[in-house]
This record gives structure tokens, sequence and C-alpha cells, in this order.
């Protein structure tokens, strides 16, 4: 007879559940699903994330939570668009300093 670990972690509960571990780690982060840390790894119990699925699936928001999160994730400024990181100087002046230019 096998027996079931009491705590999972994330990736397995993300594949039991059939989501992506972004969503899985979001809902414990949020205190949706419950968790355990235990330093630095987060756990979920399997006895309550039954429960927590049992809740789920009896009432009435089952579905399009679990399968998209609410919003899209908001944009991280011109980073996220491809710009080098802030460095204080002006791109040129790197140029200038590497052909020996600037001093």
């Amino acid at each position: 007879m096998e027996t079931q670990p009491l705590l999972l972690p994330i990736h397995e509960v993300a594949r039991l559940l059939g989501i992506g571990e972004t969503l899985t780690r979001e809902l414990v982060k949020t205190g949706e699903l419950p968790s355990v840390r235990l330093k630095r790894a987060v756990r979920v119990p399997r006895l309550p994330l039954d429960k927590w699925l049992e809740r789920r699936t009896n009432g009435s928001r089952l579905g399009a939570e679990l399968a998209m999160p609410s919003a899209p994730p908001p944009r991280r400024g011109p980073r996220s668009r491809g710009a080098p990181p802030p460095t204080g100087r002006h791109p040129k002046a790197y140029k200038a300093k590497r052909d020996g230019r600037l001093a």
C-alpha cells in the first residue's frame, strides 16, 4: 500500500489541479490556498488542499478563477520593453569610454 505525502510541493499541487505553477504560487501568496512554510520551502498540506478543492467544487466560484488570474500582470516600466538597465550614464558615454575618448 502506497502512502501519500502529507505535504506537497508547489509543482505537484499545480500538476494535481491542472494549473500552472505561477498561478499556484499566486494562490498560496494571497492565502487563498492553504500552505506551510518550512524555512525557505513552501508546501501545501494534502488534507486542507482536498477540503479547499471540495469547497471550491461545491461553491459557485470554480473554473474561471482557476483557469486565469483576475487581471493581467502589470507592466514594470521601461525595462519590460527591452530598454537597457538604468546605469546613471548615457549609453553613448559607455561607447566613448570604450573607444578611449572618455576618461
